[in-house]
């Protein structure tokens, strides 16, 4: 795990098994790897599925949760669907199958909501419902300690901090000019 966070610079809990088997993260992880396959049999899918603001105020309301299942390339839902699984499986947890995914599908729609009202451009990643996820777990375990690999040394943070961290840092990434992060579906799945 170690190798892994040195080259991926991407987080791990220290500690905190789950009861029972994410069933509703496993699930969701599943159609997401299906529906990035089906996007590259051709722009269709993306032009019917991806959130565009402007098709979204004509009416393709369902944009608003389909988005989240199509990713730009492989970092892309890697990334996503890493941390939903990091996170998902312990909220899930707590909060049962039915529950998680209402929590995932609520905050992807925050998350694209915001979107419409605040950016003209198309998007696509499930990363709004994956923050709001984040959310659940920064208030369910906020003592846990998520651990990273900086400069060949590990740390351990407590989860509430890696959470306030993390908001900072969409907060800055909001004035970084031309950038392709969607910070705003961000910030509505985290607040929802």
């Amino acid at each position: 795990s170690y190798i892994f966070q040195l080259l991926s610079g991407l987080p791990l809990e220290s500690w905190n098994p789950t009861r029972k088997r994410p069933a509703g993260t496993l699930w969701v992880i599943a159609v997401t790897i299906l529906f990035f396959g089906l996007q590259t049999l051709g722009p269709l899918v993306n032009a019917f599925f991806m959130l565009t603001p402007a098709l979204v105020q004509k009416g393709m309301v369902w944009q608003l949760l389909t988005y989240g299942l199509l990713h730009a390339n492989f970092s892309h839902i890697f990334g996503n669907l890493y941390i939903l699984y990091l996170y998902g499986d312990n909220v899930e947890d707590i909060m049962g199958k039915r529950n998680f995914l209402q929590l995932l599908a609520y905050s992807t729609i925050a998350g694209g909501v915001l979107h419409v009202f605040l950016q003209p451009n198309p998007v696509v990643g499930l990363s709004g419902g994956v923050a709001g996820v984040m959310a659940a777990y920064f208030v369910l375990f906020p003592k846990v300690k998520i651990r990273f690999v900086f400069f060949f040394i590990k740390i351990r943070v407590p989860a509430i901090l890696v959470g306030m961290f993390w908001f900072g840092s969409q907060l800055v990434g909001l004035s970084s000019e031309g950038s392709r992060v969607a910070y705003w579906v961000h910030l509505g799945g985290f607040f929802c």
